[in-house]
C-alpha cells in the first residue's frame, strides 16, 4: 500500500493528531514515517529586522532549526509506536512548501495533514496549509479531521 508516509508537525493539537494517525497508518502498512517541522528564519527578519541584525541572521536560523529539531524529538518520542522506522527533518521554508518539497525529495507516497490551518485574513491571502498541500502535492494526501 504505502512505503513512505510524510507528516508535518508544529506543536499544535491538530498536528499532534495528524502525527498520531500517520504513525498508526505507518505501523499498519509497514511504511517508513518521515516527520517534518518547517521553520522560517527569513520571516523573523521580516517581522523584526533590528533584532535580526543584532543577533545575526545565521544565528537566528541556527536557533530556529534547533527549536524545530527539539520539537521533532519531543513529538516523535511521545508516539509510542514500536517497529515503525521514523526519520525527522527540520526544513527551512513555508510549511506547505516544506511538506511538498520534502515529500518529493524523499519519494513519499502519502502526505498526512490536519484539517486546521490558518484562519481569517491570512487564510484568504495565503491559503491554509492543508488546502495548499491537497492542491499541489502531486500524490495522495490524507487530511485528518481534528475538530
Amino acid at each position: 500500500m504505502f512505503r513512505s508516509i510524510l507528516v508535518g508537525v508544529d506543536g499544535s493539537p491538530t498536528a499532534k493528531e495528524a502525527l498520531r494517525r500517520a504513525a498508526k497508518l505507518a505501523d499498519a502498512t509497514g511504511a517508513e514515517l518521515h516527520v517534518v517541522c518547517a521553520y522560517q528564519s527569513s520571516m523573523l527578519v521580516a517581522v523584526d529586522p533590528m533584532a535580526a541584525a543584532g543577533a545575526g541572521v545565521a544565528d537566528i536560523g541556527d536557533s530556529l532549526k534547533q527549536t524545530a529539531a527539539d520539537l521533532l524529538e519531543s513529538e516523535t518520542k511521545a508516539l509510542g509506536v514500536d517497529g515503525v522506522k521514523v526519520q525527522t527533518h527540520a526544513v527551512e521554508g513555508e510549511a506547505s512548501d516544506a511538506l511538498i518539497d520534502s515529500a518529493d525529495a524523499l519519494k513519499c507516497d502519502l502526505i498526512v495533514v490536519g484539517n486546521r490551518g490558518m484562519r481569517g485574513g491570512k487564510r484568504l491571502l495565503l491559503g491554509s496549509v492543508p488546502n495548499r498541500v491537497a492542491h499541489h502535492a502531486g500524490r495522495d494526501v490524507l487530511i485528518v479531521h481534528t475538530a
